[in-house]
């Protein structure tokens, strides 16, 4: 007998688990035993890049197949890689499958808008579930139905990856616990008010259009990536007393060095400011940075480099570098 066989039924659907889920299908032929394991497999994973235009329909039939004869207790994850041939309302049902199985994860990626020119709602059930952990969407998903209703109460990570959503602040309002959050796309106008939140993953590009601005109030905040080079009206960040590590690349419209404030906690931080008014080099103390970036490329980088030495009793690494 085979030392696989020897393992116990848990052990197995959790190695299969680790497995894409068209080879875990594939086990069935193994023996009785295997036949069942795999409607018991509580992670599925299906990509949809070995299927031709013309056998597209066997792969949604497989995906349709598999995901609703799932019978695991609880759905860890659902994870959808997508190509050119899918259609939106398949990709909804699935989703929604996914949330009546209580699923943990929700991870679908697709191609750009431009490229697919098909948009994916999402289901109105998803704002409400009560187990989802995970949701990363990238590529052709529309977000501009969500309820005033948003409840998702077990949301630690949630990322958002050229997504077109008209009301970023209503999600984020409905997500107490909210951990992890990454946000890039066009013209990123929103209030990301989350006390919870403790990682923020931010670029906003221009679509050619002047924006309004944006502000972050997240007070448990420990890691920052912003890049921003949006001509925006106003950009404020709010102080953030357990910052460690900040990369701040805002190129367009930082007014003054007051701007900073919400950045002297940090023990590391990379900068690329461009400032609209000269520093004054008074004002405010760093008193745990040790690391310190500076780009060089922009106007005013000089000012800026002088205050940050003045006012930085701790600082034992300085990179200059010239980089855009």
């Amino acid at each position: 007998m085979d030392m696989i066989s020897q393992l116990s039924d848990d052990l197995l659907i959790r190695i299969l688990s680790l497995v894409p889920t068209k080879h875990v299908m594939a086990t069935c032929c193994l023996s009785k035993r295997w036949l069942l394991f795999w409607s018991l497999v509580p992670k599925l994973e299906y990509d949809d890049s070995s299927y031709s235009d013309e056998n597209y329909a066997t792969f949604t039939k497989f995906v349709y197949g598999s995901l609703m004869s799932n019978k695991a207790p609880v759905l860890e994850s659902l994870t959808l890689t997508l190509g050119p041939n899918f259609q939106a309302i398949d990709v909804g049902i699935w989703i929604e499958t996914a949330v009546c199985h209580r699923v943990h994860a929700i991870i679908v990626n697709t191609l750009p808008y431009e490229e697919k020119g098909t948009m994916i709602s999402l289901p109105s059930s998803i704002y409400t579930c009560e187990t989802l952990e995970t949701l990363e969407l990238s590529g052709c998903f529309c977000l501009n139905d969500i309820p005033f209703s948003v409840c998702l109460p077990s949301l630690k990570t949630l990322e958002i990856i050229n997504v077109e959503v008209s009301s970023l602040t209503r999600l984020l309002s409905g997500c107490p616990n909210l951990d992890h959050l990454v946000v890039h796309r066009e013209d990123i106008d929103v209030d990301i008010v989350v006390p919870s939140l403790r990682k923020l993953n931010m670029v906003n590009y221009t679509g050619g259009q002047k924006g309004s601005g944006f502000v972050i109030d997240a007070r448990s905040l420990v890691s920052l990536y912003i890049k921003d080079d949006v001509f925006n009206d106003y950009h404020r960040i709010e102080y953030m007393p357990k910052l460690e590590e900040a990369y701040v690349d805002i190129t367009c419209g930082v007014r003054d060095h007051k701007f900073l404030k919400a950045f002297t906690c940090a023990r590391a931080l990379s900068l690329c400011l461009s400032f609209l008014e000269v520093l004054s080099p008074r004002s405010m103390i760093f008193h745990n940075l040790v690391y310190l970036t500076l780009n060089t490329c922009v106007h005013g980088w000089w000012d800026l480099v002088t205050h940050m030495l003045q006012d930085s009793p701790k600082l034992r690494f300085l990179k200059l570098h010239d980089v855009r």
